[in-house]
């Protein structure tokens, strides 16, 4: 029996699609950390969407 486990399959102009983009610049004070905006569910692309999320949120808070 094989076991094996989901990976995404992005489609042509799926990681440089606006909407992605749009959720990583952190609009209206809503900052996502997750590995959702960077298109891999990878822990590597989460750590960083996490790493990137609180660098805008200092910055926007003036402690950067």
């Amino acid at each position: 029996m094989r076991f094996g486990h989901g990976m995404i399959r992005p489609t042509v102009g799926f990681l440089t699609a606006a909407g992605r983009r749009q959720l990583s610049a952190g609009e209206q004070g809503l900052f996502f950390a997750h590995s959702d905006v960077s298109g891999l569910s990878l822990f590597e692309e989460a750590h960083e969407g996490g790493v990137r999320a609180a660098d805008m949120v200092l910055a926007r808070l003036g402690r950067a």
